[in-house]
């Protein structure tokens, strides 16, 4: 299993693309995301995710994510939306 931070984007979106990477190299049948802390998840870390996806779908690891209400996803095209995020919007 790897936990996700309360918020995930650039800035941390690297760091956790590895983490979820070297989870899937070790050979795990199904690797768990777990996203029940995450409020926030910006493109970097939705490509990050669905980068993980697809390594792990060609090393035929199953790539989970608890709790299921973060995303849809589908075997074919990976992770599909995302549920809205409890965290305000901002104006820039």
């Amino acid at each position: 299993m790897v936990a996700l931070p309360a918020e995930i984007d650039a800035g941390n979106a690297d760091q956790i693309g590895q983490e979820l990477l070297s989870a899937i190299s070790l050979g795990a049948a199904v690797v768990v995301i777990d996203m029940s802390p995450t409020t926030f998840c910006d493109s970097a870390g939705v490509q990050a995710i669905i980068t993980a996806y697809r390594h792990a779908a060609a090393n035929g690891t199953l790539l989970r994510w608890w709790p299921r209400r973060c995303c849809a996803y589908s075997p074919s095209s990976g992770p599909t939306s995302w549920s809205p995020s409890t965290r305000p919007w901002k104006q820039p």
